[in-house]
């Protein structure tokens, strides 16, 4: 799953030159990657780049930031469970639906379309799986 987030970044144009620093900064992160350890580094290669990122001035800011920190902490919540060795995709759905929660209750709307998004995709993957199973 990670990787199809990975491909995507790659083949996405910059914005600016400061955008195009951190793919730069991505590719050089995954590089030392192996196809076993593929998912645990391109997640953690992936929140750098995020954290790398310049922010547009469109991109909204909390009136509360403890709501913040508790939307934040929710992502990081997925991440952990995105990077650990065999991850639950039921339990990753819904780690994703209560991240995308957590941006909604922060009013920080871009971050809640994203996660929005992700929990459509991880739920559609657990939905796959469990499919596989039966």
């Amino acid at each position: 799953m990670t990787i199809w987030l990975a491909v995507a970044l790659l083949m996405t144009p910059g914005a600016d030159a400061a955008a195009d620093a951190a793919k730069d900064t991505f590719k050089e992160c995954i590089r030392g990657a192996t196809i076993d350890t593929f998912d645990a580094v391109s997640a953690a290669c992936l929140k750098r780049y995020h954290d790398a990122t310049p922010k547009s001035a469109t991109d909204d800011e909390p009136a509360d930031p403890i709501a913040k920190e508790a939307a934040d902490n929710e992502a990081d919540k997925y991440t952990l469970l995105l990077t650990a060795k065999r991850y639950d995709p039921i339990a990753l759905c819904a780690q994703a639906g209560l991240t995308a929660r957590a941006f909604l209750d922060a009013k920080m709307m871009s971050q809640y379309d994203r996660w929005k998004a992700n929990e459509r995709r991880s739920c559609g993957e657990a939905a796959t799986a469990s499919r596989r199973r039966d």
